[in-house]
Parts: C-alpha cells; sequence; structure tokens
C-alpha cells in the first residue's frame, strides 16, 4: 500500500493535508456515534473511505493484497471503542455500487465461520476415508493456477558498488530477510544492488514480473531508480554508468524506442529474455517525501538469474526539519526488497503476464481436475508424495506450500526412494499434491481448538475399525 497517499482519519478539529501544487485536501473528522466505512477497489488497487455515507477525499492507493484482506484497527490517545461490522448485520449505509460486503451472506466461503465449518466438515470426511466431493476438489486445485499474479521468487544478495566503495553481499543480506533489520548507506553517487537466484543449477531462471522496496518509516525525500536483468553478473564500471544521470522522462523515451523495435520485429505474445545487462527494463520512484514502499513493474515479463536496482540520489526535502532526509548527506533506509514472478522452471513461465496465460493455465487446470480422484491412494503413499515435494521445494528453495503442484516434475533420481508411488503418472502426482496443500492449510487452523490428549487405546481393532489410525494413541477433541 502506499501510507502516505492517505490523508490521516482524525477526531476532534479538522485538520488539511498538502498535495502536490500547494492545494490542500481536507481530511475528515469524527466524533462519538459516527460511522466510518471502507471499500477496497481489488481492480483499481485503491482503498475508499466515508464518513455517515459520503465519500472522503483520502486513501489508499497502490495497494497490493495478494494474501487476502485482514480488517484491524489502531487507536491512540487513549482508550477508544469502536463496533465492527463486516456485513454479518445489515449496514446503516450500504456499500456503494459495484462493491460487496467482505462476510456476504448470499457467498458463505466470505465468512470465517463458514470457512471454519467447511473445513471441519473436510478435515471429518478425510479421516472417515471418504471420497472428497467435485466441489472440494475444484476449490483445492484452483489455488494452484488461477491466478498470474507475481508469486515471491527466491533471491539473494551477490554485490553492490556505491562509487567509490564496494558493496558486501553480507551487508546486503538483512534486505532479503523477513526480519526489522534496517540496511542504511550514504549515497552521493547512484548506488547498485545485485542480487540472483537462489539455486545450485547455474541454468537456472526466474520470470521476473516486479520488484517491491521498502523504505524505514519516517525517511524523508524521493527515492527513484531502476531496475536491471540479465544472466550473468554484470560489471559495475560498464554497464550501468551511461545512465546515472536518468530521469523517469529519460526511461520513458527509451522504453518507447524499445517497444517500436519490438513491434517491429513481430511481438513473441511470451515472456522475453532480458534485453541485456546494460539496459532498465523498470523505473521506480516515490510519489511522495513519506512514501515507504515503492514498486517497480515490468511491462512484460524477463526471463533472467541475476537483477541489478540502481537507486539514484536521493532528492534531499529542504521543507523537513527533522527526519532521515532532512539536510545533510543523504541516506537510504531499506527494510526489505522483494523479487515477483514465477521460477523458470514453472510450466505457466513462458506465457505469465500475457494473453496466452488463461488457455494454458486453463488446460493445465483441466489435466489436474481429471486425474485428482484416483482411488488407489493409501495414507502410505502420501507419506512418500510429501517426502517428494519436500526434496523438490528444497531444490527450488521455497517452502513446499509456496510450490504449485505443476511445478512437481521429478526426475528418475528423484523417484528412487518412491517404492509406491514409482508407477504412478505424473498428472496423478500433481493432482494429490495439490490436494494435500489444501488439506493442509484447511487443518492447521483448526488445531488451534483441538485438545491433543493421550489416551490408551483398548484394541487396535477399537481404534482402526471406524475408518481412524491404527495404534496406542488417538486424539482426544476438545
Amino acid at each position: 500500500a502506499n501510507p502516505s497517499a492517505m490523508a490521516p482519519v482524525r477526531g476532534g478539529k479538522k485538520a488539511t493535508k498538502k498535495k502536490k501544487g500547494g492545494q490542500s485536501m481536507p481530511n475528515f473528522s469524527w466524533s462519538t456515534g459516527h460511522v466510518i466505512g471502507v471499500a477496497i477497489d481489488l481492480d483499481e488497487n485503491r482503498m475508499h473511505w466515508y464518513l455517515n455515507g459520503e465519500e472522503q477525499p483520502c486513501m489508499f492507493t497502490d495497494i497490493n493484497v495478494p494474501d487476502g484482506v485482514h480488517p484491524a484497527i489502531s487507536t491512540y490517545g487513549g482508550p477508544a471503542g469502536a463496533y465492527v461490522n463486516l456485513g454479518r448485520d445489515d449496514f446503516k449505509f450500504g456499500p456503494p455500487e459495484g462493491f460487496t460486503a467482505l462476510e456476504d451472506l448470499a457467498r458463505p466461503s466470505a465468512s470465517w465461520l463458514a470457512r471454519f465449518e467447511h473445513a471441519a466438515d473436510v478435515t471429518r470426511d478425510v479421516f472417515a476415508r471418504r471420497q472428497l466431493t467435485p466441489r472440494v476438489v475444484d476449490m483445492a486445485l484452483s489455488r494452484e493456477l488461477v491466478s498470474a499474479e507475481a508469486r515471491s521468487l527466491p533471491m539473494e544478495a551477490v554485490a553492490g558498488h556505491c562509487a567509490p566503495a564496494q558493496i558486501h553481499a553480507s551487508e546486503m543480506e538483512m534486505l532479503v530477510k523477513d526480519d526489522q533489520t534496517v540496511w542504511a548507506r550514504h549515497i552521493n553517487r547512484p548506488a547498485h544492488l545485485v542480487f540472483k537466484l537462489t539455486s545450485d543449477d547455474p541454468e537456472a531462471q526466474v520470470c521476473l514480473q516486479q520488484v517491491s522496496l521498502r523504505r524505514q518509516l519516517g525517511q524523508q525525500g524521493r527515492m527513484e531508480g531502476m531496475i536491471f536483468v540479465s544472466d550473468k553478473k554484470p560489471d559495475f564500471d560498464v554497464d550501468f554508468a551511461w545512465c546515472d544521470g536518468f530521469t523517469h522522462k529519460h526511461f520513458l523515451a527509451l522504453q518507447m524506442r524499445q517497444q517500436k523495435m519490438q513491434e517491429s520485429a513481430g511481438a513473441s505474445g511470451t515472456a522475453g529474455a532480458a534485453p541485456g545487462a546494460a539496459t532498465p527494463v523498470a523505473y521506480f520512484k516515490t510519489e511522495s517525501n513519506t512514501q515507504q514502499t515503492v514498486v517497480a513493474t515490468l511491462d512484460r515479463p524477463l526471463r533472467c538469474r541475476y537483477v541489478t536496482i540502481k537507486i539514484l540520489v536521493p532528492q534531499q526535502d529542504p521543507s523537513a526539519g527533522f527526519g532521515f532526509g532532512g539536510g545533510g548527506p543523504q541516506y537510504v533506509y531499506l527494510e526489505y526488497v522483494r523479487f515477483g514472478g514465477l521460477l523458470g522452471a514453472h510450466p505457466l513461465a513462458g506465457v505469465i503476464g500475457t494473453p496466452a496465460f488463461a488457455e494454458a493455465s486453463a488446460m493445465l487446470m483441466s489435466q489436474l481436475q481429471r486425474h485428482a480422484l484416483e482411488s488407489r491412494w493409501t495414507a502410505e503413499m502420501d507419506g512418500e508424495l510429501v517426502a517428494l515435494v519436500q526434496a523438490m521445494a528444497r531444490r527450488y528453495n521455497v517452502k513446499p506450500l509456496d510450490l504449485d503442484a505443476v511445478m512437481l516434475m521429478p526426475d528418475a533420481d528423484d523417484m528412487v526412494s518412491c517404492k509406491l508411488i514409482k508407477s504412478v503418472p505424473l498428472p496423478v502426482l500433481q493432482a494429490r499434491m495439490g490436494l494435500l496443500k489444501y488439506l493442509n492449510r484447511l487443518v492447521t487452523p483448526l488445531l488451534n481448538y483441538v485438545d491433543v490428549t493421550e489416551v490408551q487405546v483398548a484394541s487396535t481393532t477399537a481404534a482402526g475399525g471406524a475408518g481412524g489410525p491404527a495404534g496406542a494413541g488417538a486424539a482426544k477433541g476438545a
């Protein structure tokens, strides 16, 4: 999200927020008994605010919520209370045209309680060895391929350069870690940070769609720069110095020339190869002095192994009397860098971000659905499949749940230790993997509501006869 694009919601006295050009945008004030509404437009990536049914000028822009929306409220300045209605009850002021409630009674899947009940029902069916319904199968597999959104890519720091000094990879590792460490650097010349795909395969690539950078909260001044991609480690002295003085207008002019060249050569309709280490493929620029997160989106996905981020000398903010950018040397404080796209080995990597994606995705989905209800499966076969998936996930340096089922493409060496599933057709293995991932997501939240108590089972027959697992212990539901 772009927090700086939202004017604060304040109680009491009305305030204003300055916009570009010296114009002011009024914040809205509220008091006890007022109704504040929020509407999220996932098509335009905006968050709209309402006071007693009337739209207000402040909003979030450029929001990115690939994992869904999680309602939350924070207050400051003393005790406060609020009644939150997500749609279970009638709204005092109805949703805007084209919007629906977060918990829409017409769509049970939108309700947290309905999702909880669904998870419990499916878990009972699995425990009782009942075959999953086609509806559950469709819900499970639809998570695998329905979206062309960028996935998180496993990248690692290589090296950096900010003339005349080199930046070691150890100094940059914090940028790709999920922690609170902040990378700080004084920049009086453009800085270059190089990252590469984390893989033991020297030929492995990613299909890059976007790069996200997040600054530390409170940093003043604008931040802008460019993204470069390549298959080999770039040369700082040769590849990047020519565009040190680039602005966004320079980049747009270069991009327009490249598009004309592509059109004259004929578009391929697939994700393209990297244009060369010295050619910028995306430009990023914060729209305000305090904007934290900025996303550089490529106009088309590109295959590469190395990604270089060029951070131009930050623009000082003369009006900032306090903060990281107010007067003095210019520093950049980055919390993290994230890379989005698909692994190059993904079957859809060649069409991601193109019109051909929908058709190719639908064909793979149809194949998975045809093989999803294979009836010969046993718990022992699932055990081998899980071990195989974990091994493949380690190879790609991703979490097992982040590995698409169609990425399960083992070779003969991978199948050596698989005695039970060695002869199972690959589409069947992939479909079963999609189901297991879905069941894992359903069961995990239920564990918070289960009291697992060890009890003595009288006999093996009693434990296993009703379809439950045989053994010396059993789970007692709370």
